[in-house]
């Protein structure tokens, strides 16, 4: 013990973030996996650079809807034949992708994309004529293929390089990673709306009510204690975890030219086919699936101590008119001038979560039987706000919280062994002291 409450409270609390931002990171790899978040976000830079915006409007609900519009035919009808449709079946860039399902592929290099670029700006055009001129005539064209902002973007971008045309690739590289700059920052704020939906709905799945585990845990010493015990432990297991995390951001600056639209290091591997990309895809999956397993056991271990997630239904026992009483951890429910004796996991159970429960009737195996059931609506509504800021500190993600819990241990450690040797110079004064000169 550290002798403070708060500090104890505070470091449960952050323990209990730190699982469930762990699950949730988890959860949001695999559906990222699943439907190819990097590549639509990728998608979506390039549409963004290569094709006309909608009409600037001041009207806000048609810029929300013209924008909804236009992602959603992006991402499931396409974008028509135009420069970006045309962008992504060139050779360069469409076997970069592993196959059908995954048929945009997730990193893009800006060589690649200059080139592609080039590519089809000078396609059709005359062999004896200078590319300058034959980029220049394609770009002239007033037609739906490459919309007016962008054709004058890329002009002005040719005038820049003075009819130069290394000068002009370099252009379009400088262009492409400035966007993917701004690119990486939708990525994280695409992350991080999931991240609070998924923690949302991990809050109420497993009733991981901030509020709720607050209170339980400053008025229970026992679970108090055992919840420091379980952090301090998973901190020292995982130091290596931390090290790793700490030492990645470090080097985080001396980023390779080569990245992705979400700031990540390209791995490129020469030669690599559709079904190398599986393989990886299936590996990392499998890789997510065990920590994810691994990860339930100490959440499983979190849960047992606070006993925090109210079960579902609850054996009711009938009593006779002249029975009524009820230990700390049962409660009496009567239904149809009939008494019925319910018993919870915990007194602390009972006494917050009795109020959700009902007794109901109904038939297993042919017999009937009575039991309490939760009422998890209205459970949902009176714990609303709780679950808003789990989740709202569930998006943190599960580094920061790293962090803090891991300072926050080196705290209360550093307080122990101060304490401890204040006391131990106490306890040798009291000895060495005279009798004659001690006070009292």
């Amino acid at each position: 013990m550290t002798g403070s409450v708060a500090l104890d409270v505070v470091i449960g609390l952050i323990f209990i973030f730190l699982l469930y931002s762990l699950l949730a990171s988890i959860l949001q790899e695999m559906i990222a996996n699943f439907i190819g978040l990097r590549a639509r976000n990728l998608r979506h830079g390039i549409s963004r650079m290569l094709k006309d915006g909608p009409k600037a409007s001041n009207n806000i609900v048609y810029r929300v809807t013209s924008d909804s519009k236009e992602r959603i035919k992006r991402n499931f009808v396409g974008d028509g034949d135009n420069l970006v449709e045309t962008f992504y079946r060139q050779p360069v860039i469409k076997y970069l992708a592993s196959g059908n399902y995954f048929s945009k592929p997730s990193y893009i290099d800006q060589a690649d994309f200059a080139k592609a670029l080039l590519d089809i700006l000078k396609k059709g055009g005359d062999p004896n004529t200078p590319a300058v001129t034959t980029i220049r005539e394609a770009l002239s064209k007033t037609d739906d293929f490459i919309g007016e902002e962008t054709r004058s973007h890329v002009l002005s971008l040719l005038d820049d390089a003075q009819n130069d045309l290394v000068k002009f690739k370099a252009n379009l590289e400088t262009w492409f990673n400035s966007t993917m700059e701004r690119v990486t920052g939708w990525y994280k704020r695409t992350v991080q709306l999931i991240l609070i939906l998924i923690g949302f709905g991990i809050a109420v799945s497993f009733n991981v009510n901030t509020l709720e585990i607050a209170e339980l845990l400053a008025v229970d010493e026992e679970a108090r204690n055992q919840m420091v015990v379980l952090a301090s432990n998973y901190i020292e297991e995982n130091e290596k975890v931390i090290k790793l995390y700490q030492k990645d951001k470090e080097t985080k600056k001396d980023v390779p030219p080569k990245i992705d639209s979400t700031n990540q290091v390209k791995v490129q591997v020469d030669g690599e086919n559709a079904d190398t990309q599986r393989e990886a895809f299936n590996t990392k999956l499998d890789s997510l699936l065990r920590l994810k397993a691994e990860l339930d056991s100490d959440i499983d271990e979190a849960t047992k101590i606070l006993g925090f997630r109210p079960p579902e239904n609850l054996p009711a026992v009938a009593l006779d008119t002249t029975e009524g009483k009820a230990n700390s951890k049962q409660l009496i429910f009567e239904k149809c001038q009939k008494k019925y004796l319910v018993t919870f996991p915990s007194k602390y159970m009972a006494e917050q979560t009795g109020d959700y429960y009902s007794i109901q009737e109904g038939t297993v195996n042919g017999e009937k039987v009575t039991y309490a059931e939760f009422n998890d609506l209205s459970y949902l509504i009176d714990n609303f706000w709780g679950y808003v800021i789990t989740a709202l500190a569930i998006s943190l993600g599960a580094p920061f919280w790293f962090d803090l819990l891991s300072k926050l241990i080196r705290i209360r450690n550093s307080i122990r062994s101060t304490t401890k040797m204040a006391s131990n110079d106490g306890a040798t004064l009291k000895e060495t002291v005279p009798l004659d000169q001690r006070v009292g």
